[in-house]
């Protein structure tokens, strides 16, 4: 567990003192180091109380003999003492600091979940989460204790509702926290991970880490080519085997995956969140972080997602102000799109559900794939920009990383002026608006200036004077991709060429 420490084995003034440390370190923190005494009052009477607690244990169970249990015991109490001793640890740091966290996550971080004052930024969670669908659950148990554990509060040992509160089974089986514990862990580890000049990564896998190929969707020349490098016949290609469903798949890693993990790791404490299956996500996850030293744990699968279909931030331990998402799809972060940097779809088979252009072909299909300078490259150097930003100034309680994120989108076309030729009224503002968003600046007139002209169908001389005059001609997807995805698109693909346009009137 990410929240709990190992408290016991130190003396109460050596805890009380962790605590402090454990704050951030502006002058509310330094200004509570006066009150140890206080804490260390604390502690002795929080362990005064866990011991009476448990002083009707059979010491038998402690030992952990469960056939020499008391006769008289009953099958409930028996678990009820387990799920006691086996989260005593956790008992220790939750109950003893709540009350301080509490007050001191306030002073330090008064605007850990206050909302930008911008239009783009919607409510935080605290406010979104209070009205789902997990509220109405709240009241349904038998008590109103923070922490669940096997459906049993490890506070009174009572049998409580499977729904109660917030799941988060991927950090223990079991696990259940009330909305307001849930709460204030978020807060918790959001000092923590500010105190280590960190902020929190969430990565979705499919299409954006890796990409996997179904044996029985593959075209002809990605069958072939599979064949081909399970024989040995082609080098140079890694496909994994995960021995997931009988062999039936094939995992491409995307380029500079394993570069992006180690730099980010040293930035970002990092999660997983992916609405594939814990079996199948946690044979990635191996294969991406062997040694368990990026994630630790942190996979948040379907399974464990409050939200069907879709993912949410309730179970991810931290302010939404801090919490930065990379994935190849916004429609699953319906309410975070604030936080979403959407990379470009990483497609090295083709795959059910994906419509390609006309002619447009699989990764593996033409032979070739991303460069290791592609969109993971600059996704990275976005991050690494956003941490910059947000450390800059320690001392502002107002930092946020979707005003930061907002303001970096607003640079992605700076210093492009771009002619809007041959639209619709409609069209034209609706191109127009996103392009300015971005930074550009549109008109509909041309002159020297000019540095790209989108239209539909350009004249062969005009490409043939653009490629004189510097001057670019692109289609209007453009602009439609500058504004779904991060970093700033190729304009490449984008582009009207004179090859291009030949090709077109030959066919």
């Amino acid at each position: 567990m990410y929240i709990t420490r190992d408290l016991r084995s130190q003396s109460r003034p050596e805890r009380a003192q962790v605590q402090l440390q454990n704050m951030d370190s502006d002058e509310t923190w330094a200004s509570m180091k006066d009150n140890e005494v206080a804490l260390e009052a604390e502690f002795m009477e929080f362990e005064l109380a866990l011991e009476a607690e448990f002083m009707d244990w059979d010491p038998v169970l402690e030992d952990g003999n469960m056939d020499d249990r008391n006769p008289g015991s009953s099958s409930l109490e028996m678990d009820c003492v387990v799920a006691k001793e086996e989260n005593l640890e956790a008992m220790v740091c939750t109950s003893t600091c709540q009350h301080q966290e509490d007050e001191l996550a306030a002073a330090a971080d008064p605007v850990a979940d206050s909302i930008p004052d911008e239009d783009s930024i919607k409510e935080d969670s605290e406010v979104k989460f209070s009205s789902g669908k997990e509220q109405n659950l709240e009241t349904v148990g038998t008590c109103s204790h923070g922490v669940i554990l096997r459906l049993l509060c490890t506070t009174c040992g009572k049998v409580m509702n499977e729904k109660y509160g917030v799941g988060f089974e991927y950090m223990q089986e079991g696990l259940r926290l009330s909305l307001e514990e849930a709460q204030r862990w978020r807060r918790v580890e959001t000092m923590k991970v500010l105190a280590d000049e960190k902020l929190i990564l969430v990565l979705d896998l499919d299409d954006t880490l890796i990409n996997t190929g179904r044996a029985d969707l593959l075209t002809s020349d990605e069958k072939l080519l599979v064949e081909r490098v399970d024989s040995g016949e082609v080098s140079g290609i890694s496909l994994y085997d995960l021995g997931y469903k009988n062999s039936f798949y094939r995992t491409k890693i995307r380029p500079f995956v394993r570069e992006f993990l180690e730099e980010a790791s040293t930035l970002f404490q990092m999660y997983v969140y992916t609405n594939a299956s814990k079996d199948y996500a946690s044979r990635i996850v191996k294969l991406l972080d062997p040694d368990n030293k990026h994630f630790n744990g942190r996979v948040i699968t379907r399974e464990a997602s409050t939200r069907i279909g879709s993912k949410d931030l309730d179970v991810v331990l931290g302010s939404e102000r801090v919490v930065v998402i990379v994935d190849d799809s916004a429609e699953v972060w319906p309410k975070y799109q604030a936080n979403l940097m959407r990379i470009e779809r990483y497609l090295y088979f083709v795959k059910a559900g994906i419509h390609l252009q006309p002619g447009q072909k699989s990764l593996a299909e033409c032979g070739k794939d991303e460069p290791d300078e592609g969109p993971l490259f600059g996704i990275l150097k976005e991050l690494k920009k956003i941490h910059r930003e947000f450390f800059k100034n320690k001392d502002e309680p107002s930092r946020d990383v979707r005003l930061i994120m907002q303001n970096i989108r607003g640079t992605f076309l700076e210093g492009c002026k771009i002619q809007l030729r041959d639209f619709s009224p409609k069209k034209y503002a609706k191109l127009s608006s996103k392009a300015a968003r971005l930074g550009a600046v549109c008109t509909t007139e041309y002159d020297p200036s000019i540095t790209h002209v989108v239209t539909l169908n350009p004249e062969p001389e005009e490409l043939q004077r653009a490629e004189q005059e510097n001057k670019k001609f692109m289609v209007p997807e453009w602009i439609d991709a500058s504004s779904r995805f991060w970093p700033t698109v190729s304009e490449f693909p984008y582009q009207h060429s004179l090859k291009k346009e030949t090709g077109k009137q030959s066919e």
